[in-house]
């Protein structure tokens, strides 16, 4: 008769199947982390070039819709607004808009870039955004602002503006955040910012020169 056994061994050979399959599913966890969170920057990196891409669409209807003379400039305002947003966002935008307006948050993404947790990706999509605010502008006022003008307006826009309210609505320490807000596919923050910025601009300026009709009366002139 063969002799009983304690049973020991067979508990440790459990317990290292266990301890085996504990890291095995910790590690198939690990993947699925980092596959969605590939993901969702790949999302971010396709849906900001997609945004981007609407610069050329602006350019093309502001073109068409001004005389063949200032075709060039509207286009030079479209590139400007790209370019010089592009460097106020990195200098300024994304750290106000993204850590909140405290203190040394300020610019601090020019002189800290970390590219943890896909941060530049983060700029890139939030920067097709902040420009295409400032863009919508461009429409509203053409053949009727210099371009240096409109490059200052750039800067106040992507600088000041605009973060400040992608603060408020979108960061987690922004107070119109904190109420509840929800924006859908920037329809505030980006579109309803550029186009009060645009209503404004148009107010001050004025309608472009040959827009209406004009007739004298008794010295001085009415648009029909």
């Amino acid at each position: 008769r063969a002799p009983a056994t304690t049973g020991e061994p067979r508990m440790s050979s459990t317990e290292d199947q266990l301890a085996a399959l504990t890291a095995s599913v910790e590690a198939l966890q690990k993947q699925n982390d980092d596959l969605e969170e590939s993901l969702r920057l790949f999302y971010l990196l396709i849906m900001g070039m997609a945004v981007l891409l609407m610069q050329a669409g602006f350019s093309y209807l502001e073109a068409g819709t001004v005389r063949q003379s200032n075709a060039k400039s509207i286009l030079l305002k479209n590139f400007g607004d790209a370019f010089m947003g592009a460097l106020i966002w990195w200098l300024w935008g994304f750290g106000v808009s993204h850590t909140g307006a405290s203190g040394a948050q300020y610019g601090q993404f020019a002189f800290n870039w970390d590219n943890s947790n896909g941060n530049a990706i983060a700029f890139f999509h939030s920067f097709a955004f902040a420009v295409t605010s400032a863009t919508i502008v461009s429409g509203g006022v053409a053949e009727r602002m210099q371009l240096h003008a409109y490059l200052i307006y750039t800067c106040v826009m992507l600088g000041a503006i605009y973060p400040t309210l992608a603060c408020w609505c979108w960061a987690s320490s922004g107070f119109i955040y904190r109420e509840g807000y929800l924006d859908f596919a920037g329809s505030g923050v980006v579109h309803l910012t550029g186009g009060i910025g645009a209503l404004i601009g148009a107010i001050f300026l004025g309608p472009r020169y040959g827009r209406f009709r004009e007739k004298e009366v008794n010295g001085g002139f009415y648009r029909e």
